[in-house]
């Protein structure tokens, strides 16, 4: 009796070790359930570490997200406010900084460029500043998106951010009030040469009275979607060319010859082999010759036309604006009513799609000619 008891309580022993065991191996340690490197984490305090949080920093919209005060030593960075991870190798592959209130200059030291596979990078709505882009922001070899907008970033853009080659979205805003931002005369062209994916290019308020339009736009990829240079001081002749890309959908060149910058962007809209799927064109404060009848047989997928102090070839026939069916948005348009009695023109209730007209610049009867359709 006493062996048998000895034996039950063997068993039971080895009934709970083997429980435990298998308890304390499905339960990792947390240093093993961090999915996020702790290098990459360490470089990424020190980045936070090094700006000043200003809490009047807001966006357009005044928003404002102080992302990295909620990071804290000892746990996964992968989890972070602003911060994704690769779920199987646990690398920062995306930062969205975005209206963090940040404050300091960006240096060329910064451990932000500890993190070489980042594909995102988005720090719209800080305060750099006034510092330069660091030629350092070219060491991302991953990077697909990247967007400065509104950072208080100046100086010239740096050669290196054409080494992005697989960079499919870029935005850059300038800002007039402190810091003067620029672009040297052959930076475009090795950006546009080395972006082969490139889809959107987005940049404002930057000074490219030096670029050489032409050439830049030479080898520019059939794959954008969106190239918009509003005030930029563009100077010279555009490409006919860009008109012609089977993909671009937006096109915004507006306020070139009236920015803070010497431009003085002219050109003209192709005459031939132009069939575009445009759905936003601004060409206002520009001196491109518009043939309004031709292009409006030639872009008919247009929702938003801006043409505000535009110069037209030719006369400007509106009524061939009823061939735009998809119009949704038409500004500042200047109408040839000696025939017209002052009256406004009845074809504009054949653009079923219409719902904002400006007519404000002409001198109909009876009406302000603003207004929503």
């Amino acid at each position: 009796m006493e062996y048998w008891s000895s034996c039950l309580m063997f068993l039971l022993t080895l009934v709970l070790l083997l429980s435990q065991s298998l308890i304390d191996s499905s339960t990792p340690s947390p240093s093993n359930n961090f999915l996020c490197h702790p290098a990459e984490s360490s470089a990424l305090l020190q980045f936070s570490n090094s700006f000043i949080i200003n809490p009047s920093l807001f966006d357009w919209l005044g928003r404002m997200n102080p992302k990295t005060v909620s990071w804290k030593n000892g746990t996964d960075c992968c989890s972070w406010d602003g911060v994704s991870c690769d779920h199987i190798s646990g690398h920062v592959i995306g930062l969205n900084l975005s209206s963090s209130g940040l404050q300091g200059p960006l240096h060329s030291n910064s451990t932000l460029f500890s993190l070489p596979h980042l594909q995102t990078l988005i720090l719209d709505y800080n305060n750099f500043s006034c510092s330069p882009i660091p030629p350092e922001i070219g060491s991302f070899a991953n990077m697909k998106t990247l967007s400065l907008s509104s950072a208080n970033f100046a100086g010239y853009i740096p050669e290196e951010i054409s080494h992005l080659s697989k960079l499919s979205h870029l935005t850059i805003y300038g800002d007039f009030a402190d810091c003067h931002f620029l672009m040297g005369p052959f930076v475009l062209k090795k950006m546009l040469q080395n972006f082969t994916n490139l889809m959107e290019l987005t940049m404002n308020k930057i000074d490219m009275s030096g670029v050489e339009l032409v050439s830049s736009f030479m080898n520019v990829s059939s794959s954008l979607t969106t190239l918009d240079l509003h005030q930029c001081g563009l100077r010279g002749k555009f490409p006919e060319n860009v008109f012609r890309l089977l993909n671009l959908q937006e096109l915004s060149l507006g306020i070139n010859p009236y920015s803070p910058f010497s431009g003085n962007l002219t050109g003209s809209l192709p005459m031939f082999n132009w069939s575009s799927p445009l759905r936003y064109l601004d060409l206002s404060h520009t001196k491109i010759s518009i043939d309004l009848p031709h292009m409006c047989s030639s872009a008919k997928s247009l929702q938003i036309l801006l043409l505000s102090n535009c110069s037209f070839k030719g006369s400007s026939n509106s009524a061939m604006l009823t061939n735009l069916t998809q119009l949704v948005e038409l500004n500042d348009l200047i109408i040839d009513s000696s025939n017209l009695g002052g009256q406004i023109p009845l074809f504009f209730l054949n653009l079923q799609q219409l719902a904002f007209l400006d007519l404000s610049r002409n001198n109909f009867a009876g009406w302000n000619s603003v207004g929503e359709v």
